[in-house]
C-alpha cells in the first residue's frame, strides 16, 4: 500500500514530507479528533461542550490546495467494519492559519461531532476531551490558538 507513518514528534521535517506528498498527488491521512502536546489547536463547540481539535492538518491542506475528506470507520454489532465518508471540505488556499471560527475548522469539527453523536461508544479518546471553560479561561488560553 505504500503507507508511511509520520510521527508528529518529527516536527518540521515531518510537515515538509507531508506537504511534498500532497504536492505529488499522494493521500495523507490524519487523526483529527484529539490534540497532542505542542500541537496547534482551535476550540470548537462540540456536542454539549467544547473540544480542542488540531489545526495543523487543515493548514497543510490549505497551503497545498488539497481537499479534506472526512473518513470514519465504525464497527457493526456483527463485527464488520463500515467506512463512511463525508462531503469533501475545501479549505481554500493561502497561508492563513486556521483558528476558532474558521469555516474549515467548523466543518471538520461538525463531521467528527456527527459520528461521535451517532457512535459515542466507538470514540476512543483516552484522555479527557472536553474543555472546562472556567479552567480554560483561568489558564489564560485563547480560543484561537493555544
Amino acid at each position: 500500500l505504500g503507507i508511511i507513518q509520520a510521527p508528529i514528534e518529527d516536527g518540521l521535517s515531518m510537515w515538509l514530507g507531508l506537504r511534498q506528498a500532497l504536492q505529488s498527488g499522494e493521500a495523507v491521512v490524519m487523526q483529527n479528533d484529539r490534540v497532542m502536546p505542542t500541537q496547534a489547536a482551535a476550540t470548537v463547540d462540540f456536542l454539549h461542550g467544547q473540544l480542542r481539535i488540531p489545526t495543523g492538518g487543515i493548514w497543510l491542506a490549505r497551503l497545498t490546495g488539497s481537499t479534506i475528506l472526512p473518513v470514519f470507520v465504525t464497527r457493526t454489532r456483527s463485527g464488520q467494519f463500515v467506512v463512511r465518508t463525508f462531503d469533501p471540505i475545501d479549505p481554500g488556499t493561502g497561508h492563513n492559519k486556521p483558528v476558532a471560527g474558521d469555516p474549515t475548522v467548523i466543518a471538520v469539527a461538525k463531521a467528527i461531532e456527527t459520528m461521535v453523536a451517532e457512535f459515542p461508544t466507538q470514540w476512543l479518546n483516552l484522555r479527557p476531551a472536553f474543555i472546562d471553560n472556567a479552567q480554560h479561561q483561568a489558564q489564560g488560553m485563547v480560543a484561537n490558538n493555544v
